[in-house]
């Protein structure tokens, strides 16, 4: 029998991005854009109305139905923590959930959580006994609800739910390169992504909605432009050029000038929080690139 595989889903607030795999391979690929309201901040906004594009989106494309999607939000976090070895599972289970109180910002009761051991830490002196090395994630349950709402609406069966950081590691992930070496990872897309990986293992995670999306928007409501026109001037401005050299509107061209960089400040300010984040709780971490 033919084998169809997974579609793996991308969901931003302008557009959807999917990719067939089958075999451990790429079998073919479709984006497409959305309607404006859908999706807001990274949160589903219209779960009928995003549903009904995924599938004719999917019906169009071919794209077979078993789906896993990634999500980046703000109500996403990651922590590394550390926990007793416990053989049985259960057990260690609610050993995670009553230890993750202590470092979820939210209640527990709100939140779906998942964790992966990453590795055993010997006992500091002779005699401790070892521990484990656990990576949490924890995401609000109104987000994964919406998720699986949304999915109902599509047509489509959702095998599981991939945290955007993880994807962009798999990714981007440089090899040779030694499993205590810190990279950060960026996206720039409707939302800004800020991602800490410590050879191919997420340390830290960040979403937040000052991506590109909000930049045009900015630009469009400070010199009355319409969104593609607002896209077209930022291309045109770019932040290398001499302003002086740039031929155009004056008024739209120092303000395209302005918004790129407030956006790169904004950016250089996220990555700057992320790593010292990490670096406060990891003293020894150090971001090479």
């Amino acid at each position: 029998m033919r084998n169809e595989g997974l579609t793996g889903l991308d969901i931003s607030g302008s557009s959807l991005a999917a990719a067939r795999v089958s075999d451990g391979r790429l079998r073919s690929a479709s984006a497409t854009t959305i309607e404006p309201g859908l999706v807001v901040d990274g949160e589903i906004a219209d779960p009928a109305g995003l549903g009904a594009a995924i599938g004719e989106f999917f019906a169009a494309n071919g794209m077979p139905n078993k789906v896993r999607i990634g999500v980046a939000s703000p109500r996403v976090v990651i922590r590394t923590i550390e926990t007793p070895v416990i053989a049985d599972r259960k057990e260690f289970a609610a050993a995670i959930k009553f230890q993750a109180g202590d470092h979820i910002p939210m209640p527990l009761d709100e939140a779906v959580l998942d964790y992966q051991v990453l590795d055993t830490i010997p006992g500091a002196d002779t005699g401790d006994p070892p521990k484990f090395s656990v990576m949490l994630v924890a995401a609000s349950r109104g987000l994964i609800d919406g998720l699986l709402e949304t999915s109902k609406h599509a047509g489509i069966k959702l095998q599981g739910v991939d945290l955007a950081a993880f994807s962009m590691i798999r990714v981007m992930y440089p090899g040779d390169i030694s499993s205590r070496e810190t990279i950060a990872y960026l996206h720039f897309g409707d939302m800004l992504n800020v991602t800490l990986a410590q050879g191919r293992v997420c340390k830290f995670t960040r979403a937040t909605p000052v991506g590109y999306e909000a930049l045009l928007a900015q630009l469009c409501e400070r010199v009355n432009l319409t969104p593609a026109h607002a896209q077209m001037w930022l291309d045109h401005v770019g932040l290398l050029a001499p302003i002086e050299s740039i031929q155009g509107d004056r008024d739209i061209v120092l303000a395209a000038r302005q918004e790129l960089t407030d956006a790169a400040e904004r950016i250089s300010n996220d990555v700057t929080a992320a790593i010292d984040f990490h670096v406060a709780q990891e003293s020894t971490a150090y971001v090479t690139r």
